[in-house]
């Protein structure tokens, strides 16, 4: 609800600034004139009368705040102008050196710029030693084209940095929306607007006013809804959108030049299954890199896997990257943008894949006996079932999906997404059959109760390439009954498979190894019986089983002699 709010007279006053999506906004008057700010005019063309800021076609006038010196607000103006053949203007803000240009012996590291150049926004130190102050701090437009534009700026120190958010011509999602984490200027400044006059561009600067959002709850999804069409207009509310994606045509866009993202801030599901449609404009300019990444049980929500800040709770995700070639999933809770990989974590892609078509993906959390699975449906399959058995994240989160957009032409296109946010904890968990185990690798042979390894494997390469159930963990177990841990070693050193659900065993496989070579066996035996490691009784089983059949056949022949 809109509040009434009286006007600013006094610009020392304490600005506020709520960055709440979704909030309602009201404006304060910001008055352009001699009593808030100081204009030096150069060339003398330059006015600043009846709350609007004139510059013609001679020099750099300077406009700058009197009083004014906030380290959080949220300011926006109409810019009307045109012409010139270079840079169009600088806006500086936390300006410790007021009033100068980039170029004027200005302090390092003194203040932020956004620089009005041709044909884009972008944002940078203000004594332009370093370009972008992050990535994703460009918006490519055409705002000297003699129409009114409104330019919205709002900074705010955060946890992991100075958040800085640009919008353009009313729009309610940040063309520009960067924390700069590493060249973050934190003090107080002012406010200056360098107009390039001298290079032919002319305008005004216009209702220049403070935003006040006030504070509203998000929307938020509870387990109670069960299955939610995020795609329908009545509950779109519940998205949110960053560097540049939006809800476009009945379908989110995830465009360039930077890494767009959608997500959801807030649930109480912790066993929350997302299905969504994804399809991709030209993947080959990422052919080594990743395409995009989907974040679940989101402990921050908007947040790519590098945006993280310090190793904290508060940062958690479980991460499914998915690269042209190769899907995996991870936990990521810091800078370490890499994450830790979960037990039986990757998916290979076939070569043939087309990431071009429209592909649909099914993925979800749950928690069964202690054990949280991050499950991973491609197209309706199954293609990871990856165990965190540590339970790294607990509580319930949102989730982010972002697209590697930065990349040349590299955009993606979403189509469908619901949210299944049932609350599973108190179902009973299905026993598994034997089909439940399955394998990628070819080398790999699954019959009933056995599985056969064609080639020599690590037990850390086995569990990539075998897949159960989710809730079901895979345990390598040795011919002594032990639990095999170390997984350098190789598979020929485990008797069984074992799939267990809730540390219970509900199956288990015998192992065997074709390529293992034993010298007490004869080529015969070899090609009748598969070598195992549960010892050299299963090899010789034929030959035991005829050495009890005779010994029963001498005793009933005795007893019917004694008889």
């Amino acid at each position: 609800m809109k509040r009434a709010l009286s006007t600013i007279m006094a610009i020392c006053m304490v600005l506020s600034l709520c960055f709440s999506v979704g909030a309602e906004s009201t404006t304060n008057p910001l008055v352009l004139n001699d009593t808030n700010f100081t204009l030096e005019k150069q060339g003398g063309d330059a006015t600043l009368q009846d709350e609007t800021f004139t510059f013609g076609t001679n020099a750099i006038p300077r406009l700058v705040t009197k009083d004014f010196s906030e380290k959080d607000f949220d300011i926006q103006f109409d810019l009307t102008a045109s012409g010139g053949n270079d840079w169009k203007m600088m806006l500086f803000f936390r300006d410790q050196d007021p009033g100068k240009a980039s170029w004027e012996s200005r302090a390092a590291n003194s203040g932020y710029l956004l620089l009005f150049g041709n044909g884009a926004i972008a944002l940078k130190n203000g004594d332009m030693s370093a370009n972008a102050v992050a990535e994703g701090g460009e918006y490519a437009v055409n705002y000297a084209d003699g129409q009114k534009h409104t330019v919205r700026l709002a900074v705010k120190d955060v946890e992991t940095g100075v958040s800085i958010k640009v919008y353009y011509d009313g729009g309610t999602t940040p063309v520009i929306d960067v924390v700069d984490t590493t060249k973050a200027v934190t003090a107080a400044g002012k406010l200056s607007f360098l107009p390039h006059a001298s290079s032919g561009f002319h305008g005004t600067i216009t209702a220049m006013q403070t935003v006040e959002e006030e504070a509203e709850p998000a929307a938020s999804l509870d387990k109670t809804m069960g299955v939610v069409d995020l795609m329908q207009a009545e509950n779109t509310k519940y998205i949110q959108y960053g560097q540049g994606a939006k809800m476009e045509n009945g379908k989110i866009v995830l465009p360039g030049p930077i890494n767009a993202r959608y997500f959801l801030e807030k649930t109480d599901a912790k066993d929350m299954t997302v299905t969504t449609d994804v399809q991709f404009t030209n993947p080959s300019v990422v052919e080594s890199d990743w395409l995009a990444m989907f974040m679940l049980r989101d402990q921050m929500p908007g947040a790519a896997s590098w945006e993280r800040g310090a190793e904290t709770a508060t940062n958690a995700a479980y991460m499914v990257i998915i690269y042209p070639h190769v899907i995996s999933v991870k936990f990521v809770n810091s800078f370490n943008a890499g994450g830790i990989a979960l037990n039986n974590n990757e998916y290979t892609v076939p070569s043939s894949f087309d990431w071009t078509a429209k592909h649909s993906f099914e993925l979800g959390t749950t928690e069964v006996g202690g054990v949280t699975t991050v499950s991973v449906k491609l197209d309706g399959t199954t293609i990871i079932n990856a165990a965190d058995p540590k339970a790294r994240i607990t509580e319930a989160g949102g989730f982010t999906f972002a697209v590697h957009s930065d990349k040349a032409t590299l955009q993606g296109e979403v189509t469908a997404l619901k949210a299944d946010l049932t609350d599973k904890s108190t179902l009973t968990p299905e026993i598994p059959d034997k089909t439940v185990l399955t394998a990628s690798d070819p080398n790999i042979t699954i019959s009933e109760d056995s599985i056969t390894f064609a080639k020599k494997m690590t037990i850390k390469e086995a569990r990539a390439s075998l897949t159960a159930e989710t809730g079901v963990e895979l345990a390598f177990v040795s011919a002594s009954g032990e639990k095999i841990t170390d997984e350098t070693l190789s598979v020929k050193t485990v008797a069984v498979i074992q799939l267990l659900k809730d540390g219970e065993v509900v199956n288990s496989y015998s192992v065997s190894a074709a390529f293992e070579e034993d010298e007490n066996i004869t080529e015969d035996e070899k090609d009748k019986t598969p070598i195992t490691e549960t010892g050299e009784a299963i090899a010789y089983l034929p030959f035991m089983l005829c050495a009890a059949a005779g010994a029963i056949m001498a005793m009933i022949r005795k007893r019917g002699k004694a008889e």
